[in-house]
């Protein structure tokens, strides 16, 4: 072939042939990039089969994804031959990889392929013949789909499918014989009408695609058979159209195959073949694969169910699947499952069900774009979806770039452009410079990531500051542009996407929310049934019935509005449980009067715990808490307390839930309603809202009457009276007639009031007196009820403080028995200060609800109640029940704004190093920013060039660094609120710290976990969270590593080395002529090192490694203790041995109470580990 023919692309050597094409490396000369190369097989191709391979480039072409070959260019020869020029793929194809494949690499290749699929079928296309050679695993790993020249575009050629005719035999068997031999296949004509064309010496593994008939140039006809025999879905045997199921069904064939070893139906007969997958039962993979995880193995017969229902709905339900088997659940926080009006956040992620196919869609998403805007109606699950769903996905590595990525969230408020430059760590003395240059620069470091996440962008129109909104908008748009290492998550509701869109025209940002956009549709029935199930499933409570589910799903797919109305019903059945039998029960639906009536009670109890002046102010709270469009909107508490609502209304409205007070950056908290819902669906507000709306047709009414009393004269009796004045009294600007009825109304009314006025004072004076008695009384009794309710109070606030008092005693000798290592007896005292705690808890409950009942708003019953949530803070903060003190400081903060809180007193470092000549102290840092190992701020905030520093500090986790001219050393220290803290640090000489070594200097740290007691006990079997004290130790600053043991072995005699050497089932360290090779074998097929590299086959990210670096593995506690000995007599550590698990715990965690040496989290990238 001429090189002309191909343009720029220059054919380097033939690559093979396919079922209807050649295959060819060549090059791009203008790009300088290796390329693959198909031309159709035919030198003089009909239009039938130009056609198809064209489909086949147009299919490729609107992929973009890393499961899926890239397409570069589609173009003719200038004989007229067809070509595609796609991407290179440097690898080997599925059907040439040994099987049974090991169970990690199936379920990694399976994710993959699921991944690739899903992005082809939500653009329309069906792939059609799956099978091992159409998969390619490239240097990476990554699987790849090739091949779509079955590919069927649906969304433009729907199929007619047909049956075979009854009369129409079966082909013979003899005739339909399969060989092992590979060879092309070209379409056979049909043979009569209805008739099945089916090559016989078609390899049901191989190229051949089995076809029915000629095939037009529409590539669809019916009763069209394509795809590949061993790997062909029942119904498409018999004739029916091809489905995303179908594809479903050759993706569990193929997993299957690569599991077991064998196809699902062996058979090589194609009549038996056909037998088999229409009537037969494939075995259970499990029983062929007993190492493949039930989970997998469940998706892999799902896939191969006979009835296309059965299968799962789409690629991305098999994706989720399989991610969640090898990931495995995350964990399930205590109390209530469900949120109500409220969304999930990231710690919810294990209780958020129904949305996996959106949240895989968004991450996938995600991969290519920089910024996406979740769009659909209130309440439907938008906030829930990013934080809930993406944003842990994306933490945890799921976008496979290898960055460790944080989450930010930001409310835009009044000032979203100061809320976003927070969130970037933009210093605001920079805000003169452009806002487009400021995100650049605030990008994180490499390796590293930052995910803002925007949740109701739609504060941008209805609350913002318009120049703070015009700034945002242009910070998002620069986001959007790709800003390295910066990706933006926004949600938004859908009736305000418009008005958002035409800000974001002005500000740049259309192009990227434009392709970032994503509708969240309305659940269907079996993704809002498992809504419903799941979270109930995770804390292990089951319904009562299936009809009791189906009545909810019901419910809840009944309109799109009913979705938040359903989760708050269900957040309430929860509470309602049958906590004896782990049951949510029907007669406790029935007591909430079903879904649609949860929501109103909640709202009208809270109204009617208040009094007729408290529920008075609590409508004037809730109607400014309502824009005139019928949205939430966001008050500041001082602008409502100005405008008559009490503290203990507000207080009221919190507790109830139909409120949430949030901190803001101007420092004021502010106020907002808890969810859309409550103005849609609680009939109690949408009256009042139906009131203040009537106000128009008040003025309307007015404008009638006043023209009415003009026109006759001004007559007295068509003036309006008292309540017709109390409803005209709010309207807006009148005109001089209007006021001139008014007033004489006002003065008509005057007049009859003092007609009645001298009537009363006629009565008898002792009328009067006894009147003024009667009220005197009552407000005397009143002032008797408030003051003994507060005397009641304090006398349960201080029982309080005894309980805790009584716990905090406990709890010390419990920890004094841990520390002695009598941990049976710390366990039995833990659990003996559980009862005066709870108590404490209960008595600090009864005393709130007293000073609530008092229904006052005095200096006495405020003063009361701070003191009460402050003692009852405390302690919910020493005891460690984060959810607790932050639900107690949010109230606290409604009574006491500014007033004083001990847990944030300062307290005071002293450090004393004498070999020092520079002390420097540095913060641990929780955002994305600028740190040093541990999370530390690099900047220091306080430092001193002599041996002595004394410094306040904010309570929190610090690290002292202590240098002289030799060594360094790291001292992390947590300050308590109030607490002097005083460090003495002794520098040792750097020849006294041997190398490998780290010193550790004497001082306290957290030791054991803070998990809830069942987890801690009998998961981590760690002690209570505490402090523990330590002396000055040197510790390995790594793990003994292969390359140390190595090391021993070969000063060993050969009779010990033989004992010492590793060598266990998984585990082998062999002495070989060119030295010592390993071979591990945790499951499935051996792992071998090369030289000095080792090379997992299925990992995506750490695939090759040094394994002389890898900790040793493979030893007992006798081969440690000997390597100790050997230290120690070979002076190369003297006096060495074992560390304490305190010493490793402080050495690996510092001072603070984290989870992991970086922090409370762990990203895939921050450990030499992978998903394997």
């Amino acid at each position: 072939m001429a090189l002309a023919d191909l343009d720029e692309f220059r054919i380097v050597r033939p690559l093979g042939r396919g079922g209807m094409g050649e295959l060819y490396v060549g090059h791009d000369t203008l790009l300088d990039r290796p390329v693959a190369i198909k031309l159709i097989g035919s030198p003089a191709p009909d239009a039938t089969s130009r056609e198809r391979f064209l489909t086949e480039a147009r299919a490729i072409a609107r992929l973009s994804h890393p499961n899926v070959v890239g397409i570069y260019r589609v173009g003719t020869t200038a004989s007229g031959r067809p070509f595609l020029v796609q991407e290179l793929i440097r690898g080997q194809s599925l059907d040439r990889v040994a099987r049974p494949v090991p169970a990690p690499g199936i379920a990694a290749i399976a994710i993959g392929i699921a991944r690739g699929l899903e992005a082809a079928h939500r653009r329309g296309i069906l792939h059609r013949d799956i099978k091992p050679a159409n998969v390619m695993l490239d240097e990476h790993g990554t699987a790849r789909l090739l091949d779509f020249g079955l590919a069927k575009l649906t969304r433009r050629e729907p199929d007619r499918a047909w049956q075979r005719a009854p009369n129409t035999p079966a082909r013979d068997s003899t005739d339909a014989t399969v060989t092992r031999d590979r060879m092309s296949f070209a379409p056979q004509p049909v043979s009569g009408p209805g008739s099945l064309a089916i090559d016989p010496t078609a390899d049901p593994d191989g190229d051949a695609p089995v076809a029915g008939g000629p095939v037009p140039a529409s590539l669809t006809v019916p009763g069209a058979v394509l795809g590949t025999p061993r790997y062909t879905a029942p119904e498409l045997w018999r004739g029916e159209p091809a489905t995303v199921r179908s594809d479903l069904y050759s993706l569990g064939a193929l997993l299957y195959e690569l599991a077991a070893g064998i196809a699902p139906y062996p058979e090589t007969d194609l009549a038996e073949l056909e037998r088999a997958v229409l009537g037969g039962q494939a075995r259970p993979v499990e029983e062929l694969a007993p190492r493949l995880p039930p989970e997998v193995a469940r998706v892999v017969m799902r896939c191969l169910s006979r009835d296309p229902a059965a299968r799962p709905a789409s690629a991305a339900e098999v994706a989720h699947a399989l991610e969640a088997a090898v990931v495995g659940s995350p964990a399930i926080p205590e109390g209530n499952p469900y949120r109500g009006l409220r969304a999930f956040a990231a710690e919810h992620r294990g209780l958020f069900f129904g949305r996996g196919g959106d949240v895989d869609l968004l991450v996938d998403r995600f991969r290519t774009e920089a910024l996406l805007v979740v769009a659909g109606d209130s309440g439907i699950g938008k906030s829930s979806v990013c934080h809930a769903g993406v944003v842990p996905a994306v933490v945890a590595g799921a976008l496979g770039d290898h960055r460790r990525w944080r989450a930010a969230g930001v409310v835009p408020g009044r000032r979203p452009w100061d809320a976003l430059r927070d969130a970037l760590g933009i210093p605001a003395a920079r805000d003169a410079e452009p806002t487009a240059a400021l995100v650049r620069g605030a990008r994180p470091p490499d390796g590293e990531g930052l995910v803002i996440v925007v949740d109701q962008l739609e504060e941008l129109i209805t609350v913002a500051d318009p120049d703070q909104a015009a700034r945002a908008a242009e910070a998002l748009a620069a986001i959007g542009d790709d800003a390295p290492g910066l990706k933006a998550l926004c949600a938004v509701r859908g009736d305000f996407l418009t008005r958002v869109a035409a800000l974001a025209d002005v500000a740049g940002l259309a192009p990227a929310m434009t392709r970032g956009l994503h509708l969240l549709r309305v659940l269907s029935r079996p993704d809002l049934r498992e809504a419903v199930v799941g979270p109930a499933r995770a804390t292990g409570i089951a319904f009562e019935s299936e009809a009791m589910i189906d009545a909810l799903v019901d419910t809840g797919a009944a309109e799109p509005g009913a979705l938040p109305l359903l989760a708050f019903a269900l957040a309430e059945l929860w509470q309602a449980r049958d906590r004896a039998r782990g049951l949510i029960t029907r007669a406790s639906l029935d007591a909430l009067g079903g879904v649609a009536g949860a929501l109103a009670r909640r709202a009208d109890t809270v109204l009617l715990e208040l009094g007729a002046v408290e529920r008075a102010a609590a409508r004037s709270v809730l109607l400014r808490l309502v824009t005139p469009q019928h949205t939430r909107a966001v008050c500041g508490r001082d602008e409502l307390v100005e405008a008559g609502a009490s503290p203990a209304v507000l207080e009221a409205l919190v507790r109830g839930r139909l409120v949430v007070v949030r901190d803001t950056l101007e420092g004021a908290p502010a106020c907002e309603l808890t969810h859309d819902a409550l103005i849609t669906s609680w009939g109690t507000l949408r009256d009042w809202l139906d009131d203040a709306a009537g106000r128009h047709a008040v003025h309307q009414r007015l404008v009638a009457a006043a023209a009415e009393w003009q026109r006759c004269d001004r007559r007295g009796d068509l003036l309006w009276n008292r309540r017709q004045l109390e409803e005209a009294r709010d309207l807006p600007e009148l005109t001089a007639h209007e006021r001139a009825f008014v007033a004489a109304s006002h003065r008509g009314w005057r007049r009859q009031r003092a007609r009645r006025v001298a009537a009363v004072l006629a009565l008898p004076v002792i009328a009067l007196a006894i009147w003024a008695a009667v009220r005197i009384a009552a407000v005397r009794a009143h002032e008797r009820e408030i003051a003994a309710r507060v005397a009641a109070a304090e006398q349960l606030r201080r029982r309080a403080d005894t309980l805790a008092d009584d716990a905090a005693r406990l709890r010390a000798q419990a920890l004094a028995s841990f520390d002695a290592r009598r941990d049976d007896a710390g366990e039995a005292r833990w659990d003996e200060a559980r009862r005066p705690s709870q108590q404490a808890h209960a008595a600090y409950d009864a005393a709130e609800a007293e000073l609530m009942a008092a229904r006052a708003d005095s200096d006495t019953v405020r003063d009361a109640m701070i003191r009460v949530l402050t003692a009852h803070a405390a302690l919910a903060r020493r005891e460690r029940e984060r959810e607790r003190f932050d639900a107690l400081a949010q109230r606290l903060a409604a009574y006491d704004p500014g007033g004083p809180r001990p847990w944030l007193a300062a307290g005071h470092l002293v450090v004393d190093a004498p070999r020092a000549v520079h002390l420097a102290v540095h913060r641990r840092r929780a955002a994305p920013g600028d740190t040093i190992a541990g999370g530390f701020d690099r900047a220091p905030i306080a430092e001193e060039a002599g041996g002595h520093l004394e410094v306040a500090l904010a309570p929190g986790s610090y690290v002292v660094v202590a240098r002289a001219p030799d060594t360094t050393v790291r001292d992390p220290v947590v300050i308590e609120p109030g607490v002097r803290r005083v460090r003495s640090l002794a520098l040792p000489a750097a020849r006294d710290v041997p190398a490998g070594l780290v010193y550790i200097p004497p001082g306290t740290f957290l030791y054991g976990s803070d998990r809830d007691d069942d987890v801690r006990r009998d998961f981590l079997y760690a002690q209570p969270l505490h402090e523990v004290a330590t002396g000055a130790y040197l510790i390995a600053r790594t793990e003994v590593t292969f390359a140390d043991w190595i090391e021993y072995l070969r000063a060993l005699p050969a009779a010990e080395r033989a004992i010492r050497t590793p060598a266990s089932p998984t585990v082998t360290l062999e002495d070989q002529a060119g030295g010592f090779a390993l071979t591990l074998q945790p499951s499935g097929a051996a792992i071998r090192s090369t030289g000095p590299m080792l090379t997992y086959p299925a990992r995506a990210g750490h695939r090759t490694v040094r394994w002389e670096r890898l900790p040793v593995s493979g030893v007992s506690w006798q081969d440690a203790l000997a390597y100790l000995a050997w230290l120690d007599t070979s002076g190369r550590v003297p006096g060495a041995r074992p560390c304490t698990s305190a010493e490793w715990e402080r050495a690996a965690r510092g001072a603070d109470g984290r989870a992991f040496p970086t922090g409370d989290t762990l990203a895939p990238g921050a450990a030499n580990i992978d998903a394997t």
